[in-house]
C-alpha cells in the first residue's frame, strides 16, 4: 500500500511513460516500493497493507441485474452533468438509479436541471432481489469509467448498503447515498401546449455565441418569437452588449410574444444529451420549466430546464 496521495505522485509519472511493463517491488523491510521501468526507477514509501480498511461482504441482496456498458456508462455520465455539488444536500450530488421489473431508469437533478432516461430491457430484467432505487454518488462515476474501460456487460447489485458493480474479474463498491430521492416524476408536466424542433447542433453553436454576449455572472440569454420570427438573443447593459441571431425552424407552435430566460451553462449541459439529429423544445409558459426531448418517437430521454427571470 502506497503512502502518498496516488493522484498527485504515481499517476503523472506513470501516464507520461511510453507502452512498456513496469515491475513494482516492495521492501518488507523499509517499505519502498520502487517501480522500475526501461532506463529508470523511482521509490516512494508504503505500508503494510494489513492495515488497509477490509470492505465487509454481506450475502444479501437486496436487487440484481445487468445490462450493457454501453448503455450504463453514458447513462450515470449524463445524468451527473444534471447535479449540483452540494454537501449538504448530497442526494442533489447523486445519480438515481430507479429499478423495476422491466428496467431502469437514470435520474439526475439538482433542483435546476433534471435528466431522465429510461432503459426498457422487458421483464425479467431483476435477476435477484426486488425493484429499489439505488443512489449513486456523482464522486464515484470517473472511477467506474477507468475501472471498467473495455468491458461490454456489467453486473450491478445492492446489499442493502452499497452498489457492486462487477465485469471481466473486476469488483467495484460504491457506499450507498443515505437521503430521500426527490419524486423527480411530479415535476414532468404531462403536456405542453408549446414546441419547437430545431437542429441540436445548429442550436448548441448558438448557445454558445450567443451567450458570449450575456452577463457573465447570470449568462442569462432568451428564446423570443416576434413577428413570427424565433431568435436567441442576449444582452449585457453594464458593457453595451447585445447578440440575436435567428433559429430557422419548419415545425414551432410558439405564440408571438413568447419569451423565456435561460442560463446558457445549463441548457448547454442538457442539450450534449441529445444523441439525435434534431432536439423538441417544449414550453408552457415563460415562468414554468422547459422540456427537452429528442426529436424521435422511440426515444425515453427527458431533460428539465428551469427558466431564469428576465428583466422587464
Amino acid at each position: 500500500m502506497c503512502g502518498h496521495d496516488y493522484h498527485s505522485l504515481l499517476s503523472p509519472i506513470l501516464g507520461t511513460l511510453p507502452d512498456q511493463p513496469v515491475e513494482m517491488t516492495v521492501d518488507d523491510t523499509t517499505f519502498l516500493a520502487t517501480f522500475r521501468y526501461q532506463g529508470g526507477d523511482f521509490s516512494v514509501p508504503a505500508y503494510d497493507g494489513k492495515d488497509y480498511p477490509v470492505i465487509a461482504e454481506r450475502e444479501d441482496t437486496n436487487v440484481e441485474f445487468a445490462l450493457p456498458m454501453s448503455v450504463f456508462l453514458p447513462a450515470v455520465k449524463s445524468a451527473s452533468l444534471c447535479t449540483a455539488d452540494d454537501e449538504l444536500r448530497p442526494v442533489f450530488a447523486s445519480v438515481a438509479l430507479d429499478v423495476s421489473n422491466e428496467g431502469v431508469t437514470f435520474v439526475g437533478t439538482s433542483g435546476q436541471l433534471l435528466y431522465k432516461y429510461v432503459y426498457a430491457h422487458g421483464v425479467p430484467f431483476v435477476t435477484r432481489g426486488e425493484p429499489r432505487l439505488i443512489i449513486l454518488h456523482r464522486k464515484a462515476i470517473p472511477a467506474i469509467e477507468t475501472a471498467f474501460a473495455g468491458a461490454e456487460t456489467v453486473s450491478v447489485r445492492h446489499d442493502g448498503q452499497k452498489l457492486i458493480l462487477s465485469a471481466d474479474g473486476i469488483t467495484f463498491f460504491a457506499t450507498d447515498v443515505i437521503g430521500r430521492y426527490p419524486n423527480y416524476n411530479s415535476v414532468l408536466p404531462a403536456q405542453s401546449p408549446y414546441h419547437i424542433v430545431l437542429p441540436v447542433r445548429n442550436l448548441s453553436n448558438a448557445v454558445k455565441r450567443v451567450s458570449l454576449m450575456s452577463n457573465s455572472y447570470t449568462q442569462i440569454i432568451s428564446i423570443r418569437k416576434h413577428d413570427g420570427q424565433v431568435a436567441l438573443c442576449a444582452e449585457d447593459i453594464d458593457f453595451s452588449r447585445r447578440a440575436n441571431e435567428q433559429l430557422p425552424s419548419e415545425d414551432c407552435t410558439l405564440p408571438d410574444g413568447f419569451a423565456i430566460g435561460l442560463r446558457a451553462s445549463h441548457f448547454q449541459t442538457v442539450l450534449s444529451a441529445v444523441s439525435t439529429e434534431n432536439v423538441r423544445l417544449e414550453l408552457t409558459a415563460p415562468e414554468r420549466a422547459m422540456i427537452i426531448r429528442e426529436d424521435s418517437a422511440n426515444s425515453t430521454l427527458v431533460e428539465l430546464l428551469m427558466p431564469m427571470k428576465l428583466d422587464a
